[in-house]
């Protein structure tokens, strides 16, 4: 479809018909006299008070409507490095940043969006007062259309002269929200061409996740944004809670008609492609923990298939996305990355955007969810001949692993499990020793051993640290270890671990220093003399809490 067959579409079969071309005037009602009420306590950061107060008046055949925003201006000296006036952002609500952004010289409008359309299906607030609620399709809008058409009524009085009231660059608009109004963000966007830049956040099933991507069931690694190694997603929104009395309002009757997202011949990835300029810019916000429900794989499902088009038409900069850790917000994060962003593309700022890291996610990669699952589990004899074989396949390599503790190069299995099973690892008291393994659905991956130093039980030696060498690289290491280490500190209640690693074996004491080890200065240190060379061992150790 082209762009105007996917408006077509969207407005006949989802979110109804977007209006236009309304008299728009606005009144300024100096600064909110409500500023200290207390519904505005940290424990609600969505209540809109504050600011100055503009009521925005709107007029079409005979009908007249109004609402009030909530504008926040930056300080002169803040404003300095604009000097066509500020940027601003329109939101569909606070935004949890707002005093960093307005320290970047942006101006922010709130808007109140209840009142410019119930949150329900009684159809009632400013815009129902300009377009009632009809039965037939062509006098239907649901609530997220009506919210974008807010957003967009608001850039309609900034320029009818709230640019020259408040000092703002009328081109420089963005339009955000988050959840159910980062729908209507993504709406906005694609239906409002003004808006220099769309910056949709946490928007989920009916904003820019995917229908037909679910990702409930699967698992990712989530470490490079500071998550588990494992995370399995939960319970996606599905279609008939969006058609539920709870959300149906959001959309028109006609899109009750669909029975199963495979039923909907248009994806979402069609929202970010409908804003698509050459002088516009796109930002997608997304949390990869916490709300499950929202479905961040899905929306970077979407991202892809966007970007596929994007970069066709040589606009791969101008689509990007930052997804953090957690939180059902634009965070302070997505705020610095989106205003560098929006400095250096629109302004020509030199900010230090890295526009390649803005152009993927930790979900890059592992699309199928299928993150391995380890596990630890004791050695057994059946082990030694695979351990033996990665450490058999370079002798310097092996003696970095053992120190030559274990004998001669190369190792063979009888010599490990005579030295784990008869000879107890060289503990001399009993019950001293652990030799474990780690696994996955392929099988053992990893190999490492703890031990107590000197019968005390307050202090655990890890040593002999082995991944297979196929697996080298992706982690397997540090998440077998950080298995360890809980294994140590919870389950036999050890007060430090301690590790030895060889001076030239960088990737492993770069892995133990990742895992919170730190070094311990030694008046002494052991060496092995290994071809000529001597190999100082660097001590480590880490403590409990």
């Amino acid at each position: 479809m082209n762009r105007e067959e996917l408006r077509k579409f969207y407005e006949k079969n989802m979110y109804g018909i977007w209006r236009e071309g309304e008299q728009v005037t606005y009144e300024l009602l100096g600064e909110d006299p409500n500023v200290n009420d207390p519904a505005a306590g940290p424990w609600n950061p969505f209540a809109v008070v504050g600011g100055e107060l503009v009521k925005i008046k709107a007029e079409v055949r005979g009908r007249k409507a109004e609402f009030i925003v909530h504008a926040y201006l930056p300080k002169e000296e803040d404003r300095k490095r604009y000097p066509k006036g500020s940027p601003f952002i329109i939101c569909m609500h606070p935004i949890q940043p707002k005093d960093y952004v307005l320290s970047q010289g942006y101006a922010l409008f709130f808007l109140e969006g209840r009142q410019i359309a119930s949150d329900d299906v009684k159809r009632q607030g400013a815009f129902y007062d300009l377009y009632p609620y009809g039965e037939d399709a062509s006098e239907q809008t649901g609530v997220l259309m009506a919210w974008a058409w807010g957003a967009s009524k608001v850039l309609d009085a900034v320029y009818a002269g709230l640019d020259k009231e408040f000092s703002l660059d009328a081109d420089a608009s963005m339009v955000t929200g988050v959840s159910r109004c980062g729908k209507a963000t993504a709406v906005c966007g694609a239906f409002d061409g003004r808006f220099r830049m769309t910056i949709p956040a946490c928007s989920g099933a009916g904003g820019l996740a995917l229908y037909n991507f679910v990702s409930e069931g699967k698992t990712y690694d989530l470490r490079k944004v500071g998550g588990p190694a494992e995370y399995t997603y939960g319970k996606n929104e599905p279609l008939d809670c969006l058609q539920s009395e709870a959300e149906r309002g959001w959309f028109n009757d006609k899109f009750l008609q669909y029975k199963t997202p495979s039923d909907i011949p248009v994806e979402q990835e069609n929202l970010p492609i409908m804003a698509m300029d050459p002088n516009r810019y796109y930002f997608i916000i997304a949390a990869c923990t916490g709300e499950d429900w929202v479905n961040a794989p899905a929306m970077w499902e979407c991202y892809k298939r966007a970007n596929e088009t994007y970069e066709k038409e040589g606009l791969g900069d101008h689509l990007v996305l930052n997804f953090h850790k957690v939180g059902h917000a634009v965070l302070e994060e997505d705020a610095e990355a989106f205003i560098k962003y929006f400095n250096h593309m629109y302004y020509g700022m030199e900010t230090g955007v890295n526009v390649d890291q803005l152009k993927t996610t930790v979900f890059a990669g592992q699309e199928d969810g299928n993150a391995s699952i380890l596990r630890l589990r004791p050695y057994k004899s059946s082990d030694g001949k695979l351990i033996a074989e990665w450490a058999g396949k370079d002798e310097a390599v092996y003696y970095k692993w053992s120190a030559g503790m274990l004998g001669d190069f190369p190792l063979s299995a009888e010599k490990l499990n005579d030295v784990y099973q008869n000879q107890n690892g060289f503990c001399q008291e009993e019950d001293n020793f652990y030799p474990m393994v780690a696994f996955d659905e392929s099988g053992v991956v990893g190999h490492f051993i703890m031990r107590y130093l000197n019968d005390d039980h307050d202090v655990i030696r890890f040593g002999w640290v082995i991944v297979d060498d196929s697996k080298r690289g992706k982690g397997y290491g540090k998440r077998m270890l950080e298995m360890g280490l809980t294994y140590a500190f919870k389950i036999l209640k050890a007060k430090k671990v301690t590790i030895g690693v060889f001076e030239n074996n960088a990737p492993a004491y770069a892995c133990y220093k990742s895992l919170g080890f730190r070094e311990v200065p030694q008046e002494e240190y052991q060496v092995l003399n290994y071809k000529g060379e001597t190999w100082k061992v660097i001590e480590l150790e880490i403590l409990n809490g």
